[in-house]
């Protein structure tokens, strides 16, 4: 193709995903997020025209930021949206794919036909049969790398070895599928004789990891974030009322997006809602300053529009926010303006943990705070406040104390 403007080529593609049929909001989201950080990103660099391998330096520097400080769903994304770009500009077209940057996992003949059949020998549903395939796929390919070329040769040993090295790189939930999907397997390989592992399969569990203590937000960090909110702008009291029902309810993301005009009772001051995570009603008080935030926004800024959501869009279309990820950028984004030093693992549900934090510090109960929160045991509170670093200061200092020799080494 001769050359065009990154801009050019972005609203081309653009063009071609509407012609794919994909949704208005995935476009939309293509379009005014993914596309335009890969123009940015040209910008910065002082280019203006399309360029290959500037969308290569873009991959690398996306690579380097996954896990810290983005989240691997937004960098795949990012790269999936400048792949997307590279292969129109080279094809003049695009064709539709779930993801472009994910590994493939290839086994042999061999034992994609005993993969098969084990799972034809089960009475499971043939949509959640495709999620087992992609896992024994993965395992399979590990055993030929390892110099494994038939289920006649696998050894416990192997299988041990393999959810071992799974533990380590990937989430406990997704090892709990490796096991589950392994299970399968080996019933299958030991009904039919086809190899004897003289174990148990059921000994098979992810190992527990230990609880990560996310500190939560002090009050006067919180109090500079709400300062750095530009409060005269449509998207400011948008934020604004975002953050403080985030603060003062101890609502999760999921549930503030789809939040409704009909779950606010302005007579009661209170938010009535359901619970995205287990689908019980919650009531809470909606205090004064978080209510007037959210008058302010539906009554000066929030568009006109037919939607029942509370916040929406600021941007064509104007529609109910999409993800929770939504409120975790808007959250960086005024901890940044702030000068507010966030940890890597502070999102939005940080808001959360530090409502009940200083409640419990504040000498409110933890009944309450557990029906704050709309928990349905205390258990579940637990985490929520047992991040509170001063009292971690205070258990671990033992300065002052007389110990005896050799006790601390």
């Amino acid at each position: 193709m001769n050359k065009k403007s990154i801009e050019e080529v972005a609203t081309l593609a653009v063009i071609k995903l509407e012609e794919l049929g994909l949704s208005k909001g995935t476009i939309s989201l293509k379009r005014n997020r993914h596309f335009k950080y890969v123009i940015n990103y040209f910008h910065e660099q002082g280019i203006l025209d399309y360029d290959d391998s500037t969308i290569s330096t873009f991959i690398e520097m996306v690579d380097k930021k996954e896990g810290h400080p983005w989240c691997p769903r937004y960098c795949l994304d990012l790269k999936k949206a400048a792949l997307q770009l590279r292969e129109y500009f080279n094809t003049g077209t695009l064709v539709y794919r779930k993801n472009l940057v994910k590994k493939e996992f290839n086994p042999s003949e061999q034992f994609l036909s005993v993969l098969y059949q084990a799972l034809a020998a089960t009475k499971l549903k043939t949509e959640f049969q495709y999620k087992i395939v992609g896992i024994l796929r993965r395992f399979c390919c590990w055993l030929e790398n390892n110099g494994i070329s038939s289920f006649c040769e696998l050894k416990k040993e192997h299988v041990f070895n393999y959810l071992r090295d799974s533990n380590k790189k990937r989430a406990r939930a997704t090892v709990s599928y490796d096991i589950y999907s392994i299970r399968i397997l080996i019933k299958y390989l030991e009904d039919n004789n086809i190899c004897k592992l003289n174990f148990d399969p059921s000994i098979l569990k992810p190992a527990k990891r230990g609880i990560t203590l996310i500190p939560p937000f002090s009050k006067n960090d919180f109090k500079k974030i709400l300062e750095a909110v530009d409060r005269n702008t449509t998207l400011g009291k948008r934020n604004y009322a975002i953050l403080l029902l985030g603060i003062t309810t101890g609502m999760r993301a999921g549930d503030i997006i789809k939040l409704t005009l009909a779950d606010i009772n302005w007579y009661r001051y209170e938010i009535s809602f359901k619970q995205s995570k287990t689908s019980r009603i919650l009531v809470v008080p909606l205090e004064f300053v978080t209510g007037n935030a959210i008058g302010d926004y539906i009554l000066t800024a929030r568009p006109n529009s037919p939607s029942q959501y509370i916040f929406l869009t600021t941007s064509y279309p104007i529609q109910g926010l999409k993800g929770a990820s939504a409120l975790g950028q808007i959250l960086v984004k005024y901890c940044q303006k702030a000068g507010v030093k966030r940890n890597s693992l502070q999102s939005f549900h940080s808001l959360r943990r530090s409502l009940s934090t200083w409640m419990v510090n504040s000498g409110t109960s933890v009944l309450t705070v557990s029906q704050v929160l709309g928990h349905t045991n205390l258990s579940s509170t637990n985490r929520y406040i047992s991040a509170d670093m001063h009292m971690v200061d205070c258990a671990l200092n033992f300065s002052g104390i007389p110990v005896k020799s050799e006790v601390l080494q």
